[in-house]
């Protein structure tokens, strides 16, 4: 494989079916499970990975600004990979051993492109020269997501993926079987600073389990592999967990949890039961939030698409919620399977909520009305601030933009 290359994740046009999940991020910095397509794309190659637009990486913890004049890179070998595709070593080999390509999927769906131009073009500039390119049909299998459910149907495959890939990209000490706490398997994995206490019941027997550094497990926690505990979280007494489950950095949950997915400094502090979902950065699901993931028909669960403007039919009989980032629940709040919750929500009442609830809404389910995004963002700050974390304007101005140029026909 040649060295002298550059990697460069742009968003083609169905980056938006990915809603909520990139309302506030590039597509590359969703997380597959704990690593983002970025992140594992940098594993993969041993390189740092570019963004072709950072105006959305509006949260304080997610920003990588890129001079759009210069790309300041070095070699004039590019690979320019489509921000939607799953990362695989296999397709990064493809692409590298080619020149001056486009290369589409056999649905015809663009994957990406190895281009040789000269160096210190500008994105647009790049972009320009590989529309030119002619056009070949990539041999190999490349997998592709298309919807923000497709992250929770391949859950269980990306945890394992992100395991294989963390264990040798860092030090872990293997826990032994037995013991207090109670371990079950040979596949538990922790990293420096955790504290476990000894009534915690680790389970590898279903899958690997990875803590990683400043982790917090407190009494009677159990966790059922695969499962992936991001650095600094914490594990409230009780908490029960069905893997497949991965975290971030700064995650604190309790009460049952199965099948899903936790961005950055998210909190399920209480008891409530959450399944089959994503819940982006920032959010706080209050006391007693529970979602249904099924079904009482056991059938099919739809859910709203971003380009389809409608429900569609998800194919997924085990489907909970998808929440964007900076979304709050109060006590007690209903979600019914397939609900998506769009980014900066204020929520609360005892009964079940729309299917599809649009960035910037505040209320009950019998009254939703537009949340004052200054509000909104008065909110947010107090939040990240109890993080030690400040939100400048610059990043506000970034989080009015993105959640200004989103537009909806109708609510549902």
């Amino acid at each position: 494989m040649k060295d002298d290359f550059e990697i460069l994740l742009v968003e083609d046009d169905l980056a938006d079916s990915l809603y909520p999940l990139n309302t506030l991020r590039h597509t590359g910095f969703l997380r597959t499970a704990f690593l983002t397509i970025k992140e594992r794309w940098e594993i993969i190659s041993g390189k740092k990975v570019l963004l072709d637009n950072s105006r959305r990486n509006a949260l304080p913890h997610e920003k990588q600004k890129i001079d759009e004049k210069s790309l300041q890179m070095h070699s004039k070998n590019f690979i320019v990979i489509n921000s939607r595709v799953i990362p695989s070593p296999s397709l990064l080999g493809c692409l590298n051993s080619a020149g001056n390509t486009s290369f589409v999927s056999k649905k015809g769906e663009w994957i990406a492109a190895s281009i040789n131009v000269e160096p210190e073009k500008s994105v647009s500039e790049l972009l320009g020269v590989i529309r030119e390119l002619p056009e070949k049909t990539l041999e190999i299998e490349v997998e592709m997501v298309r919807y923000p459910w497709d992250f929770i149907r391949r859950l269980e495959m990306s945890i394992q993926e992100d395991i294989a890939l963390l264990l040798v990209d860092r030090e872990f000490t293997r826990m032994e079987e037995g013991g207090a706490p109670l371990v079950k398997g040979n596949q538990v994995f922790v990293d420096r600073n955790v504290f476990i206490d000894e009534t915690a019941i680790l389970n590898s027997k279903t899958g690997p389990v990875i803590i990683m550094e400043g982790t917090e497990i407190m009494e009677n926690v159990c966790i059922r592999g695969p499962a992936i505990i991001g650095p600094e979280a914490v594990l409230r007494v009780g908490t029960v967990i069905y893997g497949p489950f991965a975290c971030g950095r700064h995650v604190k949950v309790g009460g049952e949890i199965n099948s899903s997915m936790f961005y950055d400094y998210s909190n399920k502090v209480h008891e409530g039961f959450l399944g089959h979902s994503i819940i982006c950065s920032w959010c706080n699901l209050g006391a007693g939030t529970t979602v249904s993931n099924l079904k009482n028909t056991y059938g099919s669960i739809r859910a709203f698409s971003k380009t389809h403007n409608s429900l569609i039919d998800t194919g997924m009989q085990f489907l909970g919620c998808i929440i964007g980032d900076g979304t709050r629940t109060g006590i007690g709040t209903l979600l019914t399977s397939g609900s998506i919750v769009g980014s900066l929500c204020c929520l609360w009442g005892g009964d079940f909520f729309p299917k599809h609830i649009p960035p910037l809404t505040w209320g009950t389910p019998s009254h939703q009305q537009p949340y004052n995004i200054e509000d909104a963002l008065v909110h947010l700050s107090r939040m990240m601030r109890r993080r030690n974390i400040e939100l400048s304007e610059e990043e506000s101005k970034r989080i009015r933009d993105a959640l200004n140029s989103i537009k909806f026909r109708s609510r549902i």
